[in-house]
């Protein structure tokens, strides 16, 4: 909830947050519509770089396990 409310108070800007895998995995629950226990399947690697757009109306996972080893993440589209 806290995530949420810190996206609504800086609206159309991109945000970083830095979090371990529960907190991550919630986000990711709550962007794709699913119970947190379909979400605890995803494997997310330590060091990773996940994207998580988060939007009033249609929020999404534009990606997920990027390596964050200078990987290109070319595929997303912003």
């Amino acid at each position: 909830r806290g995530l949420l409310l810190e996206a609504r108070r800086h609206h159309r800007r991109t945000l970083a947050w830095v979090a371990d895998a529960g907190p991550l995995r919630a986000l990711i629950a709550h962007a794709l519509q699913l119970e947190l226990a379909r979400v605890q399947r995803f494997k997310l690697d330590p060091l990773s770089i996940t994207v998580v757009r988060l939007q009033a109306d249609a929020s999404s996972l534009a990606m997920l396990n990027l390596p964050a080893d200078g990987a290109s993440p070319e595929s997303l589209v912003w």
